[in-house]
């Protein structure tokens, strides 16, 4: 018992950065940038904590490194230790009403590439001492940052059923078919369902909310499996599949929000499906035993206002605030 405390108490904020900032990243180099340090003190970092705990924390490869089971282990409970931190001085500075605080958001490719830089930047303009930190996962993986209070709250592409969180829809959007200005299918007016058939399809990885939406909506609405779209390859973010189309490697469904930019400026194509309408929402969650502070509140309710299409003040008819 005495040896545990020993080396628990040597510890420091800096080696849980260190993992966490290398799990996140999966890179020296990149983890090193994201705190500020060199390459050499983030190495350093590293192997103090595994001389700490005398076991090895990861699997080093050429540029960084695959987290052992107990590196992945000491990584959940370094992050809740770092939230717990970032907690205490939330509370703090509420006490002292100095309008400062942090909110840890977890949230799913669309929402945090296409839709939150905007939401951010308009509510630091108003809120300018509450800062924002944005995780990017799938779907899949926002829900259990959420249930691991590795994020105070998230937002998804797909309704939840868990019964320990809270899920209210917040945004819409839509699924499109996208192709290049000269693959045969642009300027369709209606292309027949039976025409996908013809080409194989850039599809996002098991776990995306666009694809669990695209699957449900076939079976669903048209009779169709998932089989019925052929799939040349599945890669990991909308921005991945959207460059491939734009290279001409075949077509794909994504979100409207993903493709609007190059949609308005000519190079890529929406190609209406017939009788195909996929719409769905994007869901903000909480733990139901998350304590919400007053800038979580503060935040939550700015969200709920805000329509990408209009900015703030664009409050949804459908919307309701949280209890």
């Amino acid at each position: 018992m005495t040896n545990r405390q020993d080396f628990s108490r040597s510890i420091t904020f800096q080696h849980l950065e260190a993992l966490t900032a290398l799990a996140d990243t999966g890179s020296f180099s990149r983890a090193a940038r994201r705190l500020h340090l060199s390459q050499p003190s983030l190495t350093r970092h590293i192997q103090n904590l595994e001389e700490l705990v005398g076991t090895p924390l990861l699997v080093r490869q050429r540029e960084g490194g695959i987290l052992t089971t107990e590196g992945r282990h000491l990584c959940d409970f370094a992050r809740q230790i770092l939230r717990l931190r970032e907690e205490a001085w939330d509370r703090i500075a509420d006490s002292r009403g100095t309008g400062k605080g942090r909110i840890q958001i977890a949230a799913s490719t669309i929402p945090a590439t296409y839709i939150l830089p905007g939401v951010i930047t308009a509510w630091h303009r108003l809120h300018p001492g509450i800062t924002i930190s944005v995780r990017t996962h799938d779907s899949d993986e926002t829900l259990q940052a959420v249930l691991h209070d590795q994020a105070e709250m998230g937002l998804i592409g797909k309704k939840t059923v868990h019964r320990g969180v809270v899920s209210f829809p917040l945004w819409s959007d839509r699924i499109v078919l996208v192709v290049p200005p000269d693959h045969r299918w642009a300027g369709e007016k209606e292309l027949p369902p039976a025409r996908l058939a013809e080409s194989p399809f850039i599809a996002r990885e098991r776990g995306s909310a666009t694809r669990a939406t695209l699957e449900a909506y076939l079976r669903a609405e048209t009779g169709l499996d998932a089989s019925s779209i052929r799939l040349m390859c599945e890669v990991g973010s909308s921005e991945a599949v959207k460059e491939a189309v734009l290279a001409g490697a075949g077509p794909a469904f994504l979100s409207i929000h993903a493709v609007r930019r190059e949609v308005e400026a000519g190079s890529l194509c929406i190609v209406p499906v017939g009788g195909w309408n996929i719409e769905r929402s994007f869901f903000l969650i909480h733990k139901k035993s998350f304590r919400f502070k007053p800038h979580h509140s503060l935040f939550m309710d700015y969200l709920m206002a805000y329509r990408t299409e209009g900015g703030p003040g664009q409050t949804q008819s459908s919307t309701t605030s949280p209890s």
